[in-house]
């Protein structure tokens, strides 16, 4: 089944270009990006994000100010086209070239099993002004690997659901959690309990399919064989 891997990079992207070196684990097979950020020029994205110069598939994302003028970006994204392992450099640049005036927060979730040539099933974003408690619901089968990202402003922790395995990572006055959530049979949902102009990402991930048996095969194979007597 599709499975996590190694250890999630963490990475302050408050700056409006640059790059950083990442360790991708040797038994990876895709990676995915969640971050969340604002600025006060506008509704600004992540316009670029590459791996080793590969470019990650934006799944879902929403623009800082939008649909309100004091409401944070965020996003997720995934790149099936690993450069290598090892040693990889990570580039990223905000649409409006500007340094973040609050987050930057990027993080790097590294999996394998997965389904590369399909690689996910449903990607949610959410935002909200104010303090809230905010939650989505992602289409899911139970085989699904479920990854999801909370932030919140200042020192309100974000506590997002599940298995968290960031947690309250603190980038240019936000904080992060990011989780792994049991898929359920149809729907699972991602929510933070608290959050001060609060963000959500999730992502639901397919297992790579299963090579059909071998053994119906080969007993056909012999099948002949064992007939005529070869095989006692």
């Amino acid at each position: 089944m599709a499975a996590r891997t190694g250890t999630a990079s963490q990475v302050n992207a408050s700056a409006g270009s640059g790059s950083t070196s990442v360790t991708v684990p040797a038994d990876c097979t895709a990676a995915v990006a969640f971050w969340s950020h604002f600025n006060t020029l506008g509704a600004s994205t992540l316009s670029t994000l590459t791996l080793g110069g590969n470019a990650f598939t934006t799944r879902s994302e929403i623009a800082c100010k939008t649909p309100a003028s004091d409401t944070t970006g965020t996003g997720v994204a995934t790149l099936t086209a690993l450069p290598g392992t090892g040693t990889q450099t990570l580039a990223w640049g905000w649409s409006d070239s500007d340094a973040r005036d609050e987050g930057g927060g990027l993080f790097l979730v590294y999996v394998k099993d997965v389904d590369t040539s399909d690689i996910y099933r449903d990607a949610k974003t959410l935002n909200q002004a104010g303090t809230s408690t905010i939650s989505f619901s992602l289409t899911t089968i139970t085989t699904d690997l479920v990854l999801g990202m909370g932030q919140s402003f200042s020192g309100t922790n974000p506590n997002l659901t599940a298995t968290v395995f960031i947690d309250n990572a603190s980038f240019n006055s936000e904080l992060y959690d990011v989780s792994e959530i049991t898929a359920g049979a149809s729907s699972t949902t991602v929510q933070i309990t608290s959050g001060d102009y609060p963000t959500i990402a999730g992502i639901s991930l397919k297992t790579a399919p299963v090579a059909p048996d071998a053994l119906p095969l080969m007993k056909q194979q012999f099948a002949p064989w064992a007939r005529l007597g070869a095989f006692g």
